[in-house]
C-alpha cells in the first residue's frame, strides 16, 4: 500500500468515505472488524479509478536490458543528447575509454583489440598482406581494420594509426620516416628492347609517359622535376596518361606500353622478377617518403603501441640492408 493511500483511509472518516451498500455483505454481522472492511473498500475505491497500467507488473528477463559496456552506454546518451559529439576524434575517445574499462573488468586475461589502420592503396596492395600476417601471428589479440584511400595527404581522423605518403611536415601528430622514396624510370622488357641504344632524352621522346597524380601539384609534377634534375632541356614530359594511384601507373606499363616513373623500393619484386625494367640509373628524389602517424596521446595505448613499434622495427635498415625499407 503506497503512502497516500494510507492516508486517505486513515484521514477519512470510515462511514463516510465508503458506502457499506456497495459490499455489505457480512459488514455488521458479529465477528467481522468494519474497520478493516471499510479501509479494503477504500483501497478498491481508489485502486479502480487509476490506470491498470501503473499496477502492471511483470518479471523482466535479459532480452529486456541488453547487456552493454558502460562506456557504449554512455556514449550512445551523449550522442543523443549531442549530436556534434559523433565527430570521429570523440568516438576514438570512447572507443579507447571502452577498452580500458574492458580490459579492467576482464583481468590478466587477453582481450581482442581492434586497430583502425589506414595504408595508402599502393602500399597497402603491395605489403599490406604480408605485413598484417606476420603481425597477427605474433599478436592475436590485436584485430585489424584496413583503410586505403587514393587521395595523398594526412591520415583520416577516425583511424588510430595511419602509414602516408607525403613530404615531411610539421604537426601535432607523431611522425616516423619508414623510408623516403626513390623514384625511377621503369618500362615493360619489349619496351626498352625496341629503343635499345638510345640516351635518355631519346627515349623519353620516343614513347609515352604515365604519370600519378598528387594533390595540390600539377598533373606531370614527377616527369617535370625530373626532367629538371637530369637536365633534360627541351624534352616535352607534359603529356600522356595520368592515373590516381602508383599501383595503375605500373599496371599500365606492365601491359608494355609507356614510361613510368614510380618508387623504386616499393617495386622491386617487380624489377627483380623481370616484369620491369630500369634501364637508365638517373633517380629523382622529390623530399617524399612513406611515413608512419600517430596521435601522441595515442602512444598510451598498448595496442597502437605495439603496432607501431613492430613497423618501424620491421622497416628498420638493418632488416632491409639493401634497400632500408620494403620488405622482399
Amino acid at each position: 500500500m503506497g503512502a497516500s493511500e494510507k492516508d486517505i483511509c486513515h484521514a477519512l472518516p470510515i462511514a463516510s468515505t465508503c458506502d457499506p451498500s456497495r459490499d455489505g455483505s457480512g459488514i455488521d454481522e458479529p465477528g467481522h472488524d468494519r474497520p478493516k472492511v471499510v479501509a479494503t473498500q477504500c483501497l478498491a475505491s481508489l485502486r479502480s479509478r487509476r490506470p491498470a497500467r501503473q499496477f502492471h507488473r511483470r518479471r523482466h528477463g535479459p532480452a529486456d536490458f541488453p547487456e552493454r559496456p558502460v562506456a557504449a552506454r554512455h556514449r550512445a546518451r551523449v550522442h543523443a543528447q549531442h549530436p556534434a559529439l559523433r565527430a570521429p576524434a570523440v568516438t576514438k575517445a570512447f572507443d579507447r575509454i571502452e577498452y580500458a574499462l574492458e580490459e579492467i573488468r576482464q583481468g590478466p586475461a587477453p582481450t581482442v583489440r581492434t586497430l583502425r589502420v589506414q595504408f595508402p592503396a599502393s602500399f597497402a596492395v603491395q605489403l599490406a598482406a604480408p605485413l598484417l600476417r606476420d603481425f597477427r601471428r605474433l599478436s592475436p589479440e590485436v584485430e585489424i581494420n584496413l583503410v586505403s584511400p587514393y587521395a595523398v595527404g594526412p591520415p583520416s581522423s577516425d583511424v588510430d594509426i595511419a602509414v602516408v605518403y607525403s613530404r615531411p611536415t610539421i604537426t601535432e601528430r607523431v611522425s616516423d620516416l619508414l623510408w623516403p622514396v626513390r623514384m625511377g624510370l621503369v618500362c615493360h622488357p619489349d619496351v626498352a628492347a625496341r629503343h635499345a641504344g638510345q640516351d635518355l632524352g631519346a627515349f623519353i621522346g620516343a614513347n609515352e609517359l604515365i604519370h600519378m597524380r598528387i594533390d595540390n601539384m600539377p598533373r606531370h609534377h614527377f616527369w617535370i622535376q625530373f626532367k629538371r634534375q637530369a637536365n633534360l632541356g627541351a624534352v616535352n614530359v607534359e603529356r600522356g596518361l595520368v592515373f590516381d594511384t602508383e599501383l595503375l601507373a605500373v599496371q599500365y606499363a606492365l601491359s608494355g606500353e609507356g614510361l613510368a616513373l614510380v618508387d623504386l623500393n616499393l617495386f622491386r619484386a617487380h624489377l627483380e622478377q623481370g616484369r620491369l625494367v630500369a634501364p637508365f640509373d638517373t633517380t629523382l628524389d622529390d623530399g617524399f617518403g612513406y611515413y608512419l602517424v600517430t596521435d601522441s596521446e595515442a602512444l598510451g595505448d598498448p595496442a597502437i603501441a605495439l603496432f607501431r613499434s613492430w613497423l618501424i622495427e620491421r622497416f628498420a635498415p638493418a632488416h632491409h640492408p639493401t634497400s632500408g625499407a620494403v620488405l622482399a
